[in-house]
């Protein structure tokens, strides 16, 4: 039986490593925005004079026509979100020794 000293240290960690899956998940999620949608929201913050505003207003078109020529390009956009499930769910890549390819791809 552990003390309780001990049940409470786990109770600890394990909501610390609560927190950090969360924070990431969020963070992973933010990035299944489309490009196009981000890039308009990111436009709205700079002046259209600036380099940055002149800068993400050309990407933004470049990105918005690339959509719209070619929309199977996106699918699979959301590399980090896919990143971090494949650490979340198999840390130890010896585990899945085949699987391993699939990181450096990404």
């Amino acid at each position: 039986m552990q003390s309780t000293f001990k049940i409470e240290e786990n109770k600890s960690v394990i909501k610390r490593w609560l927190l950090f899956f969360m924070i990431m998940l969020f963070i992973s999620g933010v990035t299944t925005i489309p490009a196009v949608c981000e890039l308009s929201i990111a436009m709205r913050f700079f002046d259209e004079n600036s380099f940055m505003g002149s800068w993400l207003s050309n990407v933004y078109v470049a990105v918005k026509d690339t959509s719209e020529k070619y929309p199977y390009l996106f699918y699979g956009y959301d590399w980090l979100a896919c990143l971090f499930a494949y650490y979340s769910f198999c840390p130890d890549r010896r585990l899945f020794p085949g699987h391993s390819h699939l990181v450096a791809v990404n």
